[in-house]
């Protein structure tokens, strides 16, 4: 009686903010009452709230049953375990999994298939009801949103064939477990439905698929892993859906124990960290239907394997992924096997220059904005953007530790830099962290160590250091030190999986008049330990433009290239510009600055421009550098001259209106007329 009544209540649960969370303690009284596990009262709470205005907590449902268990059963209520992930370095284990994939395309994923495929997927819906279901299963094949309806888009497996070879139209999705035909209601309590979770009369698959993922990458992982998988499909698209056999996970025949066993056992624990999409552990998941054809793709949905039910237990999984942690780091490689496959595709930040897992140095004179130029580059990796001459080829997640810089100051120097680049807070998103660790002892290994502990959980693709000789514990020059800390990147990378990027300064003397291998403070084992470095030097005339160079060690030699700093008088942003104009000479100590005629010599050269009315000061600067012909830091120095003292030559002021707002400089008396 007790236990007809706990049924009830649970599945008459109001939504959340019509009184969920009164109802919560007396469905886990009568659950108590009744003598049910602790564990089966929390999974059925939680699998029966509906959506309403607000989340209800794992740590809400527990004080209900705690409450409960005080009241009426007694004793102290303990919480099933959270499952710990199998692997607590999944980007590496993926990485070591996908290595180990001896097949990397579709053509011989097709033909390693245990059972033979059809040559035309058209056939591919008839060959996977044939294969995977018995003719009386009830399966749903539709659209996305497409309803429910027996005898039209719910039917048995026979009909199903039947109704594809007599040439019946294909649908884009099928819901790969058979359904019991009945309605119940639905998660939102508005109406009931024949399609859901609640309408599973037999939990065979489960639907697992990576997202955003290289496909060749995919295939590889597919073919490696010991999983049970029964079929793959490949989606038209991107993706590749993978259909795993339930029975060999554990026997589940309730909501209550795909939970635990698909969704806790399988998802959170192994899969998950691996980086599979995980809002696919639902029972009625949706996955392509083969023999489908995707209009917007000019692509067929098909099956590019199919193993049957012969296929491999949950156990051998978890043994695979022991295995490939307690491996020893490197490996053994046959010559021969590198020569009958390809190389997975390298995973570029930033193209031509440096991947995912590598080190990148940034190195430069004193005072050459090298702060600012990594600064601009984490801005662009994180909103997908293009970085002087570079290609971004998508979005990164950036940590970065700034050692030096209070965090008012760098807080304005984000903002100012964005505003030049345009960039606004939904172009970052969540993918730019900032670490101010200035007085916050993270220096030397025990400092990265803590770093990596706070930042694991961001999931970095690039963590960059500024400045390097904060992170050193110990002498700048001394060779040990050195080693230890580029160590210690290496230890971050390989438990983070991401790039670590870090700011250093030159030595003292001229930056110009050494090899780019040679750049760089302090031990010279820095200049041999990075994967990519990119180098400041300033330029040879112009104070304000930086010699951009790059040395790679995986990719093809690039020409040098002059960045240009400019900042918006107007808008108070800044940022780097590349400069084409500018021939990228570098500052050496032969090339010191030639004597120049004194300012007040262009001072005739400008009258004339502003004898009627005062300018734009942006159009008068131009005219200084494509008429007269003087550098840009020479045009900045005549402009500080001409305006300078109590008498000066030109004058400036700011013209504001609505919507419009300009600088502009001009002879002193018409400025004096617009009021300045």
């Amino acid at each position: 009686m007790i236990n007809d009544r706990y049924h009830k209540r649970l599945h008459s649960i109001p939504a959340p903010g019509h009184g969920c969370h009164v109802s919560l303690l007396g469905v886990a009284n009568l659950g108590v009452m009744a003598g049910l596990n602790h564990a089966e009262i929390f999974d059925g709470i939680r699998k029966n709230i509906r959506p309403g205005n607000r989340k209800v907590s794992n740590r809400e449902i527990e004080e209900a049953i705690q409450k409960a268990v005080l009241d009426h059963g007694g004793g102290i209520y303990t919480p099933r375990p959270r499952p710990q992930p199998v692997t607590k370095n999944g980007k590496s284990v993926f990485q070591k999994i996908i290595a180990q994939g001896k097949i990397q395309d579709e053509v011989d994923l097709w033909e390693s298939s245990p059972l033979r495929l059809c040559d035309k997927p058209e056939a591919d819906p008839v060959l996977l009801l044939s294969t995977l279901y018995k003719p009386t299963d009830l399966v749903f094949i539709g659209e996305r949103i497409q309803k429910g309806i027996v005898g039209q888009t719910i039917r048995t497996a026979w009909k199903w064939i039947e109704y594809f070879q007599n040439g019946g139209k294909t649908s884009a999705y099928i819901i790969p477990n058979p359904l019991t035909g009945k309605p119940t209601t639905k998660k939102s309590g508005d109406e009931e439905t024949l399609r859901g979770d609640g309408n599973i009369a037999e939990y065979r698959f489960c639907v697992v698929e990576f997202d955003n993922l290289p496909r060749g990458d995919q295939i590889r992982f597919w073919s490696a892993i010991k999983l049970p998988v029964v079929v793959l499909l490949d989606s038209g698209g991107k993706s590749i859906h993978a259909w795993l056999d339930v029975s060999k996970i554990a026997k589940v025949t309730s909501p209550v124990q795909w939970e635990a066993e698909v969704k806790s056992r399988l998802y959170d624990r192994i899969l998950t960290p691996l980086g599979v999409d995980g809002a696919c552990s639902n029972e009625a998941r949706l996955s392509r239907l083969p023999g489908h054809y995707r209009t917007e793709k000019s692509a067929f949905q098909r099956i590019l394997c199919v193993s049957g039910r012969e296929t491999h237990m949950l156990n051998e999984v978890e043994d695979q992924i022991k295995a490939i942690e307690t491996e020893p780091s490197f490996a053994v490689i046959n010559a021969s096997d590198w020569l009958e496959s390809e190389p997975p595709d390298p995973d570029q930040i930033l193209e031509g220059v440096v991947d995912v897992g590598d080190k990148l140095a940034i190195i430069g004179s004193s005072k050459l904005r090298k702060s600012f130029f990594l600064l601009q580059l984490l801005i662009c990796l994180t909103a997908g953007r293009r970085f002087l001459n570079w290609e971004v080829p998508k979005r990164r997640r950036v940590v970065h530790i700034q050692y030096e810089i209070q965090p008012k100051h760098y807080h304005r120097r984000l903002k100012r830099m964005c505003k030049a680049m345009g960039i606004t807070s939904d172009d970052l998103g969540d993918y730019f962290h900032i670490v101010n660790a200035r007085g916050q002892n993270l220096s030397g290994l025990e400092g990265i160590d803590k770093i990596s502990k706070i930042i694991m959980s961001y999931h970095p693709e690039i963590i960059s250091f500024d400045p390097l000789y904060k992170v050193a514990a110990g002498a700048e020059n001394a060779i040990e030190e050195a080693k230890v800390i580029l160590n210690a990147f290496d230890v971050l990378i390989e438990k983070t999986g991401s790039a670590v990027a870090y700011v250093h300064h030159d030595a003292k003397g001229f930056s110009g008049d050494r090899d780019i291998r040679d750049r760089g403070a302090g031990s010279n084992v820095i200049g041999r330990d990075y994967d990519a470095c990119i180098t400041m030097t300033p330029h040879a005339s112009e104070g304000d433009a930086a010699v951009i160079e790059v040395l790679v060690r995986n990719y093809r030699p690039q020409e040098p290239f002059t960045a240009l700093w400019t900042e918006d008088e107007d808008t108070g942003g800044y940022s780097f510009h590349m400069n084409e104009e500018i021939a990228p000479t570098k500052k050496t100590s032969s090339k010191r600055p030639k004597d120049q005629p004194g300012l007040p010599t262009y001072l005739p050269a400008v009258l004339p421009l502003v004898s009627d009315k005062p300018m734009a000061v942006g159009a008068f600067m131009e005219f200084l550098r494509s008429k007269i012909g003087l550098t840009y830091e020479r045009s900045k120095a005549f402009r500080t001259w001409a305006t300078a003292g109590t008498a000066p030559a030109l004058k400036e002021c700011e013209s504001r209106s609505r919507g419009k707002h300009e600088k502009l400089i001009g002879l002193p008396e018409h400025i004096r007329q617009l009021g300045g």
